[in-house]
């Protein structure tokens, strides 16, 4: 698998990248902001994991994190994660494959 995506195999990354697209899709503008903020937040959690944080603004920094946490959670509640869609809409060419296989 590193092999093909160090090759850079454009048969597999344009396979990937319609995937990619199929799995979005379905999701709202409002939706995505909240896919990217929940990343983002996340990257920013681990980020905080890695550094010194006991200044006096550690608790409004907790506090923040906390309130986007709510207001991500409040949208993606319903959603399922990207990691599903994109099998959701992989797995049936994924199945034609091993069928070929066998």
């Amino acid at each position: 698998m590193r092999n093909l995506l160090m090759t850079e195999d454009f048969a597999l990354v344009s396979k990937l990248q319609r995937h990619a697209r199929a799995a979005i899709e379905s999701y709202s503008d409002d939706e995505l902001a909240s896919l990217i903020g929940a990343k983002r937040m996340a990257d920013y959690k681990a980020a905080l994991t890695q550094r010194n944080i006991r200044s006096m603004d550690s608790l409004a920094t907790y506090g923040w994190i906390i309130y986007q946490d709510a207001c991500n959670r409040e949208v993606l509640g319903h959603l399922p994660d990207f990691e599903e869609l994109f099998a959701r809409a992989a797995l049936p060419e994924i199945a034609a494959a091993v069928g070929k296989l066998s």
